[in-house]
């Protein structure tokens, strides 16, 4: 009979990875011994792994439900429940995914096929633990990914499993790419031997990623990106503050016939596979979102990402920001707004950052001479990376820019005809 730790090498194995992640490595040995982590390490890092394998060693065949993963959206939890379905049938195991937006019988009924994980919304969780069609008294791990995007009712009632039937002697893993001391603190109150394992500045695995400021008004960030779904082997996540200016701009891409497809948390459930499928296959280069549906997935080959609608917090940012440029991979961020927005921006970041001025915009913010060397060394830092600008005469304010928008509509010619746009932008 393996033990656990054989266990966790033969998954390992089977995964194909010969190296190990820096979270993956770092948590390993904790969760096999039963201790409780918290796993802070970039978007990309591999924590899915990090703690779905030796959780997954853990495991008793045929000894009920001992490993719930709790996870913040549908799509993250069919995403992990993906993931970890081939490991454990690997070792016997039965995994479960629990969610919402799915036939509630049909989970019901495959629940009493007593399978030993199972990863869930909260919600729908909650409800058949409510309704006794799932327990807690054999569960050996409580894994809680995406940790920091749950709102504090939401953290509550996870706290209440300890009260609810969780066995004292279950470990927990909170799994994110931001740490929330806050959140930890609550979370340390019940489980006292909580250890907090953060990667996030010795993690290598990312490549580089320039994050660069765009003075735009409406109709320029439609160009943003109408350019972006114009150029070869794109893969672009646009992300937006609200629902109505998603569905806006998606509208607006639709008449122009710029391929796009949306992720919005109450769509249809098939509509969303698809957007989703169309989105990973590369068939559609941009996938308009919100960061409640999109938070945690994993797309591979993320080019860029646009913050069509500024973040008003630095998680929020670092989530978004942290699907593109992994693996080693370079990529592009590109923050869409006015001077203002800008500005808050620049605040918000601070130095955690290193924005870059767009190339041949004069700000108010780039004060000495320094800073125009330095938008010359961005100029040619992204030639070099293929972030998409051309030599070329270039729009340098709103108002041009929206003449230019209208010029084009009546004339119907497309963007790269035309004399001075879509060469910089």
């Amino acid at each position: 009979m393996l033990t656990e730790a054989e266990k966790a090498a033969t998954l390992w194995i089977q995964t194909g990875f010969t190296d190990r992640t820096v979270i993956q490595a770092a948590v390993a040995e904790p969760l096999l011994a039963g201790q409780s982590v918290v796993g802070v390490a970039p978007t990309g890092s591999g924590k899915t792994l990090a703690y779905g394998i030796p959780a997954l060693s853990r495991l008793v065949p045929g000894a009920g439900l001992q490993l719930v993963i709790i996870v913040p959206a549908q799509e993250l939890a069919i995403q992990i429940r993906d993931v970890l379905t081939p490991l454990a049938k690997t070792l016997g195991l039965g995994f479960q995914g629990l969610i919402g937006s799915a036939n509630r019988e049909r989970q019901v009924k495959k629940l009493r096929e007593k399978p030993e994980a199972v990863v869930a919304t909260l919600g729908r969780f909650v409800d058949l633990l409510e309704e006794r069609k799932v327990v807690l008294e054999e569960v050996k791990t409580l894994i809680v990914d995406e940790f920091d995007s749950f709102e504090p009712d939401a953290l509550r009632d996870i706290l209440s499993f300890r009260r609810g039937g969780l066995p004292k002697q279950a470990n927990l893993g909170l799994f994110s790419a931001t740490d929330n001391p806050t959140i930890v603190s609550e979370f340390q109150a019940a489980w006292p031997d909580l250890q907090v394992i953060n990667e996030t500045s010795t993690d290598n695995s990312r490549g580089v990623v320039h994050h660069l400021l765009l003075d735009r008004q409406q109709a320029g960030k439609i160009q943003v990106l109408e350019n972006l779904a114009r150029e070869k082997h794109q893969r672009v996540f646009v992300f937006f503050n609200h629902k109505h200016v998603l569905q806006k701009v998606a509208s607006e891409l639709r008449f122009k016939h710029v391929p796009a497809s949306m992720l919005v948390t109450d769509g249809r459930q098939v509509q969303r596979a698809e957007a989703l499928q169309d989105f990973r296959s590369g068939r559609v280069p941009l996938l308009l979102t919100t960061d409640v549906a999109a938070r945690g997935l994993d797309v591979a080959d993320v080019t860029a990402v646009v913050n069509f609608e500024l973040p008003d917090t630095l998680t929020t940012y670092i989530h978004r920001t942290g699907r593109t440029g992994r693996q080693g991979a370079n990529g592009t961020v590109y923050n869409l707004g006015d001077d203002h927005d800008l500005r808050d921006l620049r605040k918000l970041v601070g130095d955690r950052v290193a924005l870059e001025t767009e190339p041949g915009e004069k700000k108010a913010y780039r004060k000495s001479a320094a800073h125009s060397a330095g938008a010359d060394e961005t100029r040619g830092v992204e030639r070099q990376t293929g972030a998409g600008h051309r030599p070329g005469k270039r729009l340098t304010s709103a108002e041009e820019e929206a003449a230019s928008a209208k010029k084009r509509k009546k004339k119907k010619q497309r963007w790269r005809n035309k004399k001075n746009v879509g060469k910089h932008w």
